[in-house]
């Protein structure tokens, strides 16, 4: 008798287990393709740009929107080349699952989300140049050029980082990799003026 109630408790236990287990659904970050979101950016202000141009007039409702690409709150996940980074709340935490030190992972944020906040920077600066009454048209060349660049040392950087970063890399050559990149030619001034805090505020 003991022994069918002992093989019944296991039935009953292993199935509430069961129940319980699939009722627990897997941890979902929202993922971007990066490569994707870069061309999206830059086709937007080109296509203002160009009808802004051809019509001689502006079409304040079309400004494209600014967007960040890894500053982003929370958890998420951005793609590039086959390479994934896993950001958390503003961080890189894991570059397609491989473990790297934290002083590596600072490294790859700090370029990262410099190069997306800049790009984010120079869109801002040219849309709400277009909104002044009266406009400075070699401002807003400027602010497009300058966000334009960094969309491209964004792209550029993030392929050097996803040539590095395979599955057969170790810990020691990711950071040695990591280490030997170019630093980003970027406008220091606009840098050390604006980037004081996460937050940037264009003009």
């Amino acid at each position: 008798m003991k022994a069918i109630l002992y093989i019944l408790t296991i039935i009953v236990t292993g199935f509430n287990y069961s129940v319980l287990a699939q009722s627990v659904s897997p941890i979902s970050i929202a993922q971007v393709n990066g490569t994707e979101a870069i061309a999206k950016l830059r086709e937007a202000r080109f296509t203002f740009n160009k009808a802004s141009m051809s019509s001689r007039k502006t079409n304040l409702s079309s400004l494209p929107q600014s967007e960040y690409i890894f500053d982003k709150p929370g958890m998420h996940a951005v793609s590039f080349e086959g390479v994934k980074f896993v950001l958390k709340d503003q961080k890189v935490v894991s570059i397609n699952g491989m473990t790297a030190s934290d002083e590596v992972l600072a490294v790859i944020t700090e370029k990262l989300l410099t190069l997306d906040r800049l790009q984010y920077f120079y869109s801002e600066k040219s849309n709400q140049e277009y909104l002044n009454a009266v406009k400075s048209n070699s401002y807003i060349f400027h602010a497009d050029r300058l966000f334009f660049a960094a969309l491209k040392i964004l792209g550029t950087t993030v392929k050097d980082i996803a040539a590095i970063a395979k599955p057969e890399i170790s810990t020691t050559q990711l950071a040695l990799g990591i280490a030997k990149l170019p630093k980003p030619n970027i406008d220091q001034t606009i840098m050390l003026k604006d980037f004081q805090n996460n937050s940037i505020i264009a003009k």
